[in-house]
């Protein structure tokens, strides 16, 4: 029954969503319009996608069994604590599209700091380190052997330079955010509880910049989450956000004197909002 009100419940958010989108055609922004070319519209395949499908393979056929005591919201999917990291994999890892559009963002951004609270499998921060290999990049798992294995993915990858923090999250950012200030990027894909999350926001602006971007995870996979989302957008330092339904993003930029919200589909999904069908 859980599986099915939450398949429900992210079946309605997905259809209003769709419903609000825009596309990069209705976009007023040279700003705007330019990110969502390079991270929306881009269809370009980079070597790191592929190499990923090798891994996924990997994780599809590994029953090692992992105790998860869940220090954030609980799962919408699994009663139980035990999940073997094939399940992990399928689950909770970021898709392979949200895993492409991280990179496209990161690939275009060129953040030199970058944080991720939630490594899990290592799976998302090998998209992001892959498009900003100089960065310096620290990612959290509060779970110890989620983060050993974080580890050892991101050596296959190559990545081995990726510093892997196995601590609560507000006690990586008390400790590194003073050293690694300004703070380009920041990903938030673990926790997924309201309060927490509000928290962590608030514990990095500081240290942001007009040209940072915070990205959200998850913004719509529950009541909490889609709180959150709403909270964070009317944030005073919060200049506008861009809704891409599997994930948020803030921006901090100086100048504009209204914060905008939108909600950014492919054009392909709405062809009509071109005005024309077809590029």
């Amino acid at each position: 029954m859980r599986q099915i009100a939450f398949l429900f419940y992210y079946a309605m958010q997905w259809l209003a969503y769709y419903a609000r989108a825009k596309t990069i055609y209705n976009l007023q922004s040279p700003f705007l319009t330019e990110l969502a070319q390079a991270v929306v519209e881009d269809r370009r395949r980079y070597y790191i996608f592929e190499w990923m499908k090798g891994l996924r393979q990997l994780f599809a056929k590994d029953k090692t069994i992992i105790e998860i005591n869940d220090l954030g919201a609980p799962s919408q999917v699994w009663n139980s604590a035990r999940r073997t990291v094939s399940e992990i994999a399928r689950y909770n890892a970021v898709s392979p599209a949200t895993g492409e559009t991280l990179f496209r963002l990161v690939n275009w951004l060129k953040p030199a700091t970058m944080i991720e609270l939630g490594a899990s499998l290592g799976v998302s921060a090998i998209y992001q380190s892959a498009a900003a290999r100089r960065a310096r990049f620290i990612t959290v798992e509060g779970h110890a052997g989620l983060a050993s294995i974080a580890r050892r993915s991101l050596s296959l990858a190559g990545l081995s330079g990726v510093e892997v923090e196995n601590a609560p999250f507000s006690k990586i950012l008390a400790d590194h955010l003073p050293v690694l200030q300004p703070l380009d990027y920041l990903f938030i894909d673990g926790d997924h509880q309201y309060e927490p999350t509000i928290e962590y926001i608030l514990q990095c602006i500081p240290y942001a910049h007009e040209n940072s971007v915070f990205v959200l995870a998850d913004i719509h996979w529950s009541k909490q989450m889609n709180r959150a989302w709403r909270h964070l957008q009317v944030l005073p330092e919060v200049s506008h956000t861009i809704d891409l339904f599997y994930v948020g993003l803030l921006f901090f930029r100086k100048g504009h004197a209204e914060q905008s919200h939108i909600s950014l589909i492919r054009y392909r999904y709405k062809p009509w909002l071109v005005g024309v069908f077809g590029e």
